[in-house]
């Protein structure tokens, strides 16, 4: 950003930065396992839902 707007202030910093690469990749693929569930399980829920009111 700074090399496209030299001007350009940072307004915000990070609250924790991990310590190494690896925990940053642990962590994003933890968020990425917890949506895909959540995902998952509001899909599950639906698709579920549809198949038993038909099965009324």
């Amino acid at each position: 950003i700074e090399e496209n707007n030299p001007d350009y202030k940072v307004w915000a910093q990070p609250l924790w930065e991990p310590p190494s690469g690896e925990i940053e990749s642990l962590l994003f693929c933890l968020q990425a396992a917890i949506g895909s569930i959540i995902i998952g399980f509001i899909f599950g829920n639906w698709y579920g839902g549809k198949k038993a009111k038909k099965q009324q």
